[in-house]
């Protein structure tokens, strides 16, 4: 079932993000809130942080808790050519007027947030909520301002 997968998914990207680097003790925490707004967010942020490490990445996660400046999530540094990116996940929010996704928000904060290399932005698009009709109209709405 989807409920199983999820959890499989789940556990997998935790162990790689274990066997790779110390798991965020943030991360963990924020995956146990019953909030489950945050638990999304931090579940799509270690599906996120599990593609780089299968991709060949390492992984140093951002300290969130640090208040003087905004973060991203991680810095994923390739172990080949050691080229770094700084790496923003997000999930989206619906407006709660409309119903539509927020999608130009959440763009504008990921880009908002002070990088120490050129930025990669996750944002997951999966939601039961979005019609599959929806996607090309939002994903055409958004390139033009974020796409040179």
């Amino acid at each position: 079932t989807g409920a199983s997968m999820s959890y499989f998914t789940l556990a997998n990207s935790l162990y790689l993000i274990e066997h790779n680097i110390d798991v965020q003790t943030e991360l963990i925490r924020r995956l146990k809130l019953a909030d489950r707004s945050n638990f999304h967010g931090a579940l799509y942020e270690t599906c996120v942080a599990s593609y780089f490490i299968k991709a060949g990445f390492d992984i140093e996660f951002e300290n969130e808790l640090d208040g003087d400046k905004t973060h991203c999530e991680f810095t994923a540094t390739h172990k080949v050519t050691k080229r770094q990116f700084s790496v923003e996940a997000k999930t989206l929010a619906f407006n709660k007027k409309s119903g539509k996704p927020n999608v130009i928000s959440k763009v504008n904060d990921a880009l908002g947030k002070e990088a120490n290399h050129e930025r990669i932005v996750f944002i997951d698009i999966g939601m039961p909520s979005i019609s599959a009709s929806m996607l090309p109209s939002l994903i055409r709405e958004m390139l033009p301002r974020y796409c040179h």
